[in-house]
């Protein structure tokens, strides 16, 4: 046993099922079974390499028991052909070594009708969710249509061979939207008073006891909070899990929030590590039987403490087994763990714009099937790379693996690129972890890393004696060529750079991902700041929960933000706008700082060679998962 991680290597059982260690893959989204919800080579190539990285026990993803309102891609088990599929995915976690749970969830009005072969959903009353349409209350027909259902998935997944299955009353799914205050309205016996609202998951529960078995674990999710006015609380929920646990349920899985408050169900890096645990810890006083806690717990550290604390009995680890699926097998035996950053673009944003998950950090994730292993190259090859950020590194890094001699050119005393420069605005720190990952990769392989490097173009023709050069140069700021010349106008990545001395009045000209992060650091000083946006809304290019903190930050800072405002002319310390054709001038203005994107590096656009190749925003910018996984499928193919 590990002695450093001693309460996470000690063993746990509930009834008939026995796990190596206290670490939960938890049930997420994947996009990854077919459209009719089949299980595919590609999902059980994803489970069975976190089951073989030492995880105690995965729960597969939000899986359907209801054929006609379960949306595209979404795990299914509402029908009897779809057992041998979900038979093999379990086999091949046991094969892992390790064991498998099953998510039995429904949506109710957590879908649309464009997804669900044009049926209205169902849902406990009419009430739609925020942009949704308006559901269908169901009737008690439909009710018991549902609550068997359930009953049946329970029973396959038994027959399939899982060792527990996992009822998801959490996130403003159906189960859930029974019990809520806000969406059910109900005057039958299914609404109303507390007891009421709780009757459809008790019925369910009992119905799944009944497929099952007294032996069979059966965990129950819930949200702790729903962070929403007039939602259920905390009080609400340590109720409901002692109703859940005097109907039969075996342990109690705590998560938090519902749609309009998915910052706490998927945290990004602004929420505090572990901003939930609080909730599982209480709801654990409240019960006895066991309890699964969860949210934005990254390190095998921070588990063993909150097991060791006795605040929870297992941890549920999501996006940081996404980010290194060996990161229990790494914590036994020594290994570079590479870390999840909290982004939640590659996972969470794909996911919501219809997309399979990935993962900005590991490349890897959803690849699991067609690159079981990274090859040894048949010819090792002397390589040079120009530019360390995260693509380059990235690169660098694979090759490196494969056998190939690299030596990395950074222009920079320091390694990381953008990726380093972006995690100095407020809330990005953890980005640096990633940078640090690769940097002790790159080292550890022997790469020759040499910094202060700067290779111009007229530099390659000395790069002679290298087989290969990886040109990942990033990309060239944009600036406007009415401020050349303008003494007090700088660029973003210089202001966080601190290459520039502020007055105590800012414009920033872009109101972006970069512009509002950079506002957000400068506001935080104390200084008057001013955002100019050409669009309508602001940060639209940063994924949905980071966004909405973000907006929140700049607003509580008093962040003067100016929507569909465009800088036409500028004059020291003037800024002549225009907005909606109406033109206003920003006075008494020290800096201007421009954050207007990124162009491709223009110095190597001619630098074309059967031996050179181009990586990340020196071909096109574009967010840095794009660079890290370009790179990383260069260094498999060289």
């Amino acid at each position: 046993m590990n002695k450093q991680f001693a309460a996470v290597f000690t063993p746990f059982t509930v009834k008939n099922l026995t796990l190596k260690n206290r670490i939960v893959l938890p049930p997420m989204a994947t996009r990854y079974p077919t459209t009719s919800g089949e299980v595919t080579p590609r999902l059980i190539a994803y489970h069975r390499e976190r089951a073989a990285g030492g995880v105690g026990l995965n729960i597969l993803e939000f899986t359907g028991p209801d054929a006609r309102r379960r949306p595209p891609h979404q795990a299914g088990i509402y029908d009897d052909a779809l057992i041998p599929g979900l038979a093999a995915l379990v086999k091949a976690v046991h094969e892992a070594g390790g064991k498998i749970a099953i998510q039995l969830a429904h949506p109710g009005r957590r879908t649309r009708s464009a997804m669900t072969h044009g049926l209205r959903p169902w849902a406990p009353s009419a009430i739609p969710e925020l942009g949704g349409e308006v559901p269908y209350e169901m009737s008690q027909s439909q009710i018991d249509y549902m609550e068997d259902c359930f009953m049946q998935a329970a029973r396959r997944a038994k027959q399939a061979g899982f060792d527990a299955i996992e009822i998801h009353c959490a996130h403003g799914y159906l189960i859930h939207q029974f019990f809520s205050p806000l969406t059910n309205r109900r005057t039958d016996k299914y609404g109303g008073s507390f007891e009421n609202r709780a009757r459809f998951a008790l019925e369910i529960l009992a119905r799944a006891r009944e497929a099952v078995g007294d032996e069979f674990p059966i965990f129950c999710r819930i949200s702790g909070d729903e962070f929403v006015e007039g939602g259920a609380t905390l009080a609400d929920w340590k109720e409901f899990a002692k109703l859940l646990e005097k109907a039969g349920a075996d342990i109690i899985h705590v998560s938090a929030g519902v749609l309009e408050s998915t910052e706490r169900t998927i945290p990004p890096q602004a929420q505090p590590r572990g901003c939930n645990i609080g909730l599982a810890a209480a709801i654990k006083q409240s019960v006895n039987i066991p309890v699964i806690g969860v949210g934005r717990i990254k390190t095998l550290q921070e588990a063993d403490a909150l097991l060791r604390e006795k605040k929870v009995d297992l941890v549920a680890m999501g996006r940081a087994l996404i980010a290194d699926p060996e990161l229990l097998k790494k914590a036994q035996v020594g290994g570079n763990i590479r870390p999840c950053i909290a982004c939640n673009q590659g996972c969470i944003d794909r996911l919501y714009a219809g997309l399979a998950i990935t993962c900005v950090v590991n490349a890897r994730t959803g690849r699991e099937y067609e690159l079981r292993s990274l090859e040894r190259a048949p010819v090792s090859k002397k390589i040079a790379v120009i530019g360390g950020g995260p693509g380059g590194m990235e690169f660098a890094r694979v090759a490196a693996e494969r056998g190939h001699k690299i030596t990395l050119f950074e222009k920079e005393a320091e390694l990381g690129g953008k990726f380093r420069i972006a995690a100095i605005a407020p809330k990005k720190g953890e980005i640096n972890e990633f940078v640090q990952y690769q940097t002790r990769a790159l080292k550890e392989l022997g790469v020759e890393i040499k910094t202060g490097a700067a290779i111009a173009p007229e530099d390659l023709s000395k790069l002679s004696d290298f087989d290969e050069i990886v040109i990942a140069a990033g990309g060239d700021p944009i600036r406007l060529p009415a401020t050349e010349g303008q003494s007090n106008v700088s660029l973003a990545e210089d202001v966080l750079e601190n290459k520039v001395v502020l007055g105590s009045k800012v414009v920033v000209v872009g109101g972006g991902m970069v512009g509002c992060e950079t506002a957000d650091w400068l506001a935080q000083s104390g200084r008057q700041v001013i955002i100019l946006e050409q669009l309508p809304q602001f940060a639209t290019d940063v994924e949905v929960r980071t966004r909405k903190m973000l907006l929140q930050r700049l607003a509580a800072q008093k962040v003067d933000m100016i929507c569909n405002a465009k800088a036409e002319r500028f004059n020291q310390d003037k800024v002549v706008c225009s907005q909606v054709g109406v033109e206003f001038t920003i006075e008494g203005v020290d800096n201007i700082v421009l954050a207007l994107g990124y162009k491709p590096n223009g110095a190597f656009s001619q630098a074309q060679s059967p031996k050179i190749h181009k990586l990340g925003d020196c071909v096109e910018p574009r967010k840095a998962m794009a660079a890290i996984h370009e790179g990383f499928l260069l260094g498999t193919r060289i």
